[in-house]
């Protein structure tokens, strides 16, 4: 958003510093959230990379909470040492 966005109603506007990630796409209910985040967890672990703790969740499109429909971006912030292994991984819940 431009700096000085005001937020719609109860929204709130905050700005973030810049943060590698390794992120999914979750396409479905919120129900799925707690399998995407372990899915993410597991990639790091595999793929060799030291998580920062961070996390952020961007909702690209919402129905509601159990929607199959719902998009949400899902990241976890990644140190930027490159994997120790050298690999990357793909995952899918």
């Amino acid at each position: 958003m431009p700096p000085g966005t005001t937020p719609a109603a109860e929204a709130q506007v905050k700005a973030v510093p810049a943060l590698r990630c390794a992120s999914l796409i979750l396409c479905g209910g919120f129900q799925y959230l707690g399998r995407c985040y372990q899915t993410l967890v597991t990639a790091q672990e595999t793929g060799g990379q030291r998580g920062t703790g961070e996390s952020r969740e961007h909702y690209l499109y919402f129905e509601r909470d159990d929607s199959p429909g719902n998009i949400t971006w899902v990241l976890f912030g990644v140190h930027d040492q490159p994997a120790a292994n050298g690999r990357s991984v793909r995952c899918s819940l």
